[in-house]
């Protein structure tokens, strides 16, 4: 799952191209190509962080994530704040309920 945070603020959600990597040795993916400017951050996290649930068992989702970029942007947080913000963000939603699957951020200011 990927996210652009762009110089703006706004967020672009990255849709997915193919099967995620390790699935299949006969996966094949679209490329894409889009421009990144100076002070946008990539975002790429596994599914572990839209699938965290919370104590209503509703999951934290793209949107939240999304939210939580928009927010980092206004706050002028560092790379290493935003990921901060977003550990701390699924540990709040979970509530004491343990994480179900990994949790892998990789973030990229440019």
């Amino acid at each position: 799952t990927g996210f652009l945070q762009r110089a703006d603020g706004s967020v672009d959600d990255l849709v997915s191209t193919g099967l995620i990597i390790g699935v299949s040795q006969e996966a094949e993916w679209a490329t894409r190509k889009f421009q990144v400017s100076d002070s946008e951050c990539l975002v790429l996290v596994t599914d572990g962080v839209t699938e965290t649930s919370g104590r209503d068992h509703t999951l934290f989702g793209r949107e939240r994530v999304s939210d939580l970029l928009r927010r980092s942007h206004a706050e002028s947080d560092s790379v290493d704040g935003l990921v901060k913000r977003l550990e701390s963000s699924l540990a709040e939603y979970r509530d004491g309920e343990r994480q179900h699957d990994d949790v892998t951020v990789l973030a990229v200011r440019f």
